[in-house]
């Protein structure tokens, strides 16, 4: 039995329409599709009270105090390690010194942020083959929502391009 070239043709637009729907779920959120009005107030005081860990962190934590916002326009992230190839963060609210913390918030290549998006890169430039994965979060204010995870696609690939891997201090031999 012949095929109508119709059906043919019908038959190659969804395959064509899928793959694209595909490829488009597949690729890495950008900064600009997370944006925040960046303010220019400066941390006061951390509200060391404001979550069970703070005060163990202090030192950290306090070293914000008098600095502007970095992160989702108002929004502070400070880094610290914790091991060999691990570091936590925490997030700090500018206007009310409260601090976000969670014991799932590590990474071993760091995070990669600024101050008008709301888009958190945890192990930024995650290339394969390894086990490490690049984690992108979107920030509410008062959590981190999972968006996309794995690893990235190498030079020129949405995130990882030249300016990304500069503004996230992943460096490379080809400038």
């Amino acid at each position: 039995m012949k095929v109508p070239a119709y059906l043919r043709l019908l038959t190659g637009l969804i395959i064509i329409a899928a793959t694209a729907v595909q490829a488009a779920s597949t690729s890495t959120p950008e900064f600009a599709d997370y944006p925040a009005v960046v303010s220019v107030e400066k941390l006061q005081r951390v509200d060391l009270d404001s979550h069970p860990l703070a005060k163990t962190f202090r030192t950290r934590l306090q070293a914000l105090e008098g600095r502007v916002a970095n992160f989702a326009g108002h929004y502070l992230v400070q880094t610290w390690g914790c091991g060999s190839s691990c570091q936590q963060f925490a997030i700090v609210d500018v206007r009310t010194g409260q601090v976000f913390m969670d014991e799932d918030w590590s990474t071993s290549l760091g995070v990669c942020h600024n101050a008008s998006s709301t888009l958190l890169i945890a192990n930024p430039g995650a290339l394969a083959p390894g086990r490490i994965e690049s984690v992108y979060y979107h920030w509410d204010g008062s959590q981190l929502s999972l968006l996309w995870q794995g690893q990235g696609q190498g030079q020129g690939q949405g995130q990882f391009g030249r300016e990304y891997r500069i503004n996230c201090g992943i460096m490379d031999i080809e400038g």
